[in-house]
């Protein structure tokens, strides 16, 4: 699995071939997600489908954390660069 993802999966978007493979239309919204991301989701599942709530909870504020940005571990020249205007009054 490579993580990549079609964000608008309804039955206009999806159809069977005359081969028997599926048809992905409409490209506008993908998206991708890590192979941690596809971990916490899967286990995600399965404790919804086991009845876990407490897993479920532990997952859903695992994968729901706020992550550091690049911008945010990078050093002030390097945000400066970025954000050429910011920290600035007119």
């Amino acid at each position: 699995m490579d993580g990549f993802f079609h964000a608008d999966p309804h039955p206009g978007n999806i159809f069977l071939t005359d081969d028997g493979r599926v048809a992905l239309l409409d490209l506008g919204m993908t998206g991708r997600v890590n192979s941690n991301m596809q971990e916490n989701l899967l286990r995600l599942l399965l404790a919804i489908s086991e009845g876990n709530g407490d897993e479920v909870v532990k997952i859903v504020l695992r994968i729901s954390e706020p992550r550091m940005t690049s911008t945010r571990r990078s050093s002030p020249e390097k945000r400066r660069n970025l954000f050429p205007n910011s920290g600035t009054r007119p």
